[in-house]
């Protein structure tokens, strides 16, 4: 019963910060008014990912005829609990609240590259393909496991964008760190359930079973690791310029006021400069008098 609650304590531990990652970069977008710093290449491979993983955990978690099927083949019983399923649903969400963002807010020219667009419409052919051909003879979990593969495979792609999108700027500033720091607790805390589930089991089947769960955490915790050493150490950034950077948007308007001459300002400053100058002729003329 113990080891039991340990591995629903860590699927839940990896849920809530799993979900709670997004939330950072979703602010942050909110508060700056723009979202040049997230790459939308890195947005459009992510939504795929979960799109895909959420394809996975519903099979498993939601159809009896898909479990029956995993325990035909594995031996084992289906690997995926109702955080996966949750997180799942979340994550899609959340990320359509993010796209939404990018089509609302300035994203300084920024537009989706060819590659990207052409990796979105290739996986989702390949599953659709796999799904008119493995469902009509029943074979969803075949169709299932090729989403988790998928899913796997966009994960391991996904950040790629965004690191590079860092290394270009040199910064990495309109890029949450919040949602790296959730994100590396999520993986640690899946992977270590993962273990916790095999050692439950006396089988590490379940880890080749759902590959695609540990692929993830594992992928994570090894791209999360590369932000934070682009954050803290390769591009560290003042905290009050970031904050100035981040929170500060210049308008023409305001940029034209702050570059051109304040003749207003101007002309206050020089009328105080006078009369601090005549001020003393002035007394000194009085003083002249006085001696006479």
């Amino acid at each position: 019963e113990l080891l039991d609650f340990a591995v629903q304590a860590f699927g839940w531990v990896a849920f809530f910060s799993w979900a709670w990652s997004f939330y950072p970069q979703l602010v942050l977008n909110c508060r700056r008014r723009r979202v040049d710093g997230l790459s939308l290449d890195y947005l459009l491979l992510n939504l795929s990912k979960h799109s895909f993983y959420l394809w996975y955990n519903g099979s498993l978690f939601c159809s009896p005829y898909v479990q029956d099927q995993y325990v035909e083949r594995y031996g084992e019983r289906q690997p995926v609990t109702l955080p996966d399923l949750c997180f799942s649903l979340h994550s899609v969400s959340v990320l359509l609240l993010q796209g939404l963002q990018c089509l609302v807010f300035d994203r300084r020219g920024q537009v989706l590259s060819w590659g990207s667009v052409l990796l979105t419409v290739s996986g989702w052919g390949f599953l659709l393909t796999m799904a008119m051909k493995f469902g009509p003879q029943g074979e969803w979990l075949t169709v299932a496991l090729w989403a988790n593969h998928l899913q796997v495979l966009f994960t391991i792609l996904k950040y790629t964008p965004q690191a590079w999108f860092n290394y270009k700027r040199k910064s990495t500033v309109g890029w949450s760190v919040g949602n790296v720091i959730f994100d590396l607790i999520g993986g640690t805390s899946s992977t270590v359930q993962m273990f916790l589930q095999s050692w439950q089991m006396e089988s590490f089947q379940n880890m080749r079973g759902d590959a695609g769960k540990l692929g993830l955490a594992l992928v994570t915790i090894f791209y999360d690791l590369v932000f934070l050493l682009q954050h803290y150490i390769l591009y560290p950034q003042p905290k009050q310029r970031e904050e100035i950077t981040e929170d500060v948007h210049v308008g023409p308007e305001e940029e034209g006021r702050g570059s051109g001459p304040n003749v207003e300002g101007e002309g206050e400053r020089s009328h105080l400069l006078g009369s601090s100058q005549t001020s003393p002729r002035r007394s000194n003329h009085r003083g002249s008098k006085s001696k006479v």
